[in-house]
């Protein structure tokens, strides 16, 4: 993966679960969202897992996301969960990981601690997904 001046991999992924917020925690109930990667030596994530806590210290799987090559990949939730938008976020930003600048601790794992976003938190996250789908398609590096 060459280097970009691109937005990071993981604030693209952070965004996407606060723009997805409404699907995950449907009955605007408090509650945290963890999304937690495994990323190769070259800072490719090959496989996510975003979980929420309603309850201090009980997590439910909210989906995994597998990337098994960068044309293959694919969200799967949990019983009880979906939403289209969040998996087409995470399938067009994991096939173009090279857009953006990937994660800063390289063949481990990460961790992203999300809670309930503010109104100016989802508006900042719509705003970072809608200029990062534009430079997918435009090829060009997300610029910080």
């Amino acid at each position: 993966m060459g280097e970009t001046a691109g937005q990071p991999l993981d604030r693209i992924l952070e965004a996407a679960v606060i723009v997805s917020w409404r699907d995950l925690v449907p009955n605007k109930e408090a509650a945290l969202v963890h999304v937690e990667y495994d990323s190769d030596a070259r800072g490719n994530v090959t496989f996510l897992r975003v979980w929420s806590s309603t309850v201090r210290g009980f997590w439910r799987l909210i989906c995994t996301h597998s990337v098994s090559d960068s044309q293959n990949s694919r969200t799967r939730f949990a019983e009880g969960f979906a939403s289209a938008r969040l998996a087409r976020i995470f399938e067009v930003a994991m096939q173009h990981q090279d857009v953006f600048r990937p994660p800063q601790n390289l063949g481990r794992q990460g961790l992203i601690q999300i809670a309930g976003p503010s109104g100016n938190e989802l508006a900042d996250a719509e705003v970072v997904i809608r200029e990062a789908m534009n430079h997918v398609e435009s090829g060009e590096p997300v610029v910080a």
